[in-house]
């Protein structure tokens, strides 16, 4: 499994955030929109927009890009988004941990 320190995933989960908000106004206007922010053993980041739904991963468009990007660095990407609504995309990035690291701390 390839990991990332949590130093060099944070770029790729400030892209990968950026990208899905922009997503989320574009394609969903004024729609309330969350965005998650989990670590342990990988940094997960979901952002789920209360927009009309209907997103699909097309080969060579944006949502694929993301998720090769992502795997670029060892990471996936999934996407729901039923017709109706809501879209949630989601990245999980493996982290380099050192012993007794239980993740982000204060």
């Amino acid at each position: 499994i390839y990991t990332l320190s949590l130093h060099d995933a944070l770029p790729i989960c400030y892209f990968f955030g950026t990208e899905a908000l922009t997503n989320a106004a574009k394609h969903a206007p004024g729609a309330p929109v969350s965005v998650l922010i989990t670590s342990d053993a990988a940094l997960r980041i979901s952002v789920m927009d209360e927009g009309p739904g209907g997103a699909r991963m097309v080969p060579g468009r944006g949502l694929s890009g993301m998720a090769e990007r992502l795997a670029a660095f060892g990471g996936k990407m999934s996407l729901s988004s039923p017709d109706g609504g809501p879209t949630r995309v989601s990245c999980t990035i493996p982290l380099l941990l050192e012993r007794g690291q239980t993740g982000i701390s204060a």
